[in-house]
């Protein structure tokens, strides 16, 4: 099979294909890359297929949704010369990878070592992690040895039936499986709440950077870090942005951007004013963070982002500014605070999940 088609989606979201969609004639010369088909016109091969056709790579580029197609455009980088990010953000997919890569340059970021290589016990608490990991999955607090050792003992009997290894399986070559799976220990930082940031770049410049706050946390039997609440305000804390700033740029010429949205995971400590880069990838922040700051700013990021893939340019201006949240919880609709006025309630489906997410987005009351 030949595809002609030179722009390629890979595992677009729904609400990618949704924006996909609204841009109109871009559909038509798109082939879409997923696991099921999409309900729109344009081509759409599954991934196998599409590793098996015979077109000319040099015509090809790649659009990367989310971590999936991450993950995909690593495991097939030698099928694509075009993306709008660098090959290090290839090399960079398990923590000890990304941790060594950002020292390297001197951003500030919590030290990672292998759980083998401690010969005598780390000064707790620690957290630990699994080296290649995502949405918080085994993410555990350990104040003593046995907590470190009970947690280790459950990862690794566990690895095997979760999402994790499910990817790793996919995406990743059977003589990693050893490395992705080890557990990393990390310092705890207290007191301290995730940033999420999403970069909007332009021409290999930062043009735009919007920081989400972690509000609502719950310890789960998998997690001690379930985030289940975010807010967006409007009112950043001056010296807070400058940083977040600052850091962002370091990301963009370290992992070569080019025009594309982009999202790093900050860690912030307000009481020591501590500020760490925890994660970082170059596709469009997660779905339920994007909303939230589309109903902040008035900016669409998937819009934006699809926009700098096939025109090059967009509009990223902010067309307002006010504060407001998200609450998620499994199963039931979450509860939100007094004095708030509720948006929109949904419920979605998250793969490697067997329930549901309801979701609640609030702002202030009037008045309040």
């Amino acid at each position: 099979m030949t595809v002609t088609n030179s722009n390629v989606i890979l595992f677009p979201s729904s609400a990618t294909l949704n924006e996909l969609a609204r841009l109109g004639p871009q559909e038509a010369s798109t082939l879409i890359v997923a696991d099921e088909p999409p309900q729109l016109e344009s081509r759409w091969l599954t991934p196998e297929a599409f590793i098996a056709s015979d077109e000319p790579e040099q015509s090809r580029r790649w659009y990367c949704d989310n971590e999936t197609s991450v993950y995909f455009a690593a495991r097939h980088r030698d099928r694509c010369p075009w993306l709008a990010f660098g090959q290090l953000c290839l090399n960079t997919l398990t923590k000890l990878e990304l941790g060594h890569a950002l020292e390297s340059i001197q951003l500030p970021v919590l030290h990672k070592t292998p759980i083998t290589s401690y010969c005598d016990d780390p000064d707790y608490p620690v957290v630990a992690k699994p080296n290649f990991g995502f949405a918080s999955c085994f993410v555990k607090r350990a104040d003593s040895r046995t907590d470190l050792q009970n947690h280790a003992a459950r990862f690794a009997r566990e690895w095997a039936l979760s999402p994790l290894a499910s990817y790793a399986m996919r995406f990743f070559p059977k003589s990693r499986e050893s490395e992705l799976k080890q557990l990393v220990l990390e310092r705890c930082v207290t007191h301290a709440t995730v940033l999420n940031a999403a970069l909007v770049v332009h021409d290999r410049t930062l043009v735009d950077l919007h920081l989400v706050f972690g509000d609502v946390t719950e310890a789960t039997i998998s997690s001690d870090f379930q985030w289940r609440g975010f807010r967006y305000s409007g009112l950043v804390p001056r010296e807070l942005h400058e940083r977040s700033w600052r850091i962002a740029q370091s990301l963009v010429t370290f992992f070569n951007l080019s025009s594309c949205v982009a999202e790093a995971e900050l860690l912030y400590d307000a009481q020591s004013q501590e500020l760490y880069v925890m994660e970082f990838s170059p596709r469009v922040i997660g779905g339920s963070l994007a909303v939230l700051v589309e109903h902040g700013t008035g900016v669409n990021l998937r819009q934006v982002a699809l926009k700098l893939f096939f025109q090059g340019q967009a509009d990223w201006s902010r067309t307002r500014s006010r504060d407001c949240a998200i609450r998620l919880r499994l199963g039931d609709r979450p509860t939100i605070p007094a004095n708030t006025r509720p948006i929109f309630w949904m419920e979605r489906n998250v793969e490697g999940l067997a329930s549901t997410v309801s979701e609640v987005l609030y702002e202030p009351a009037a008045g309040s």
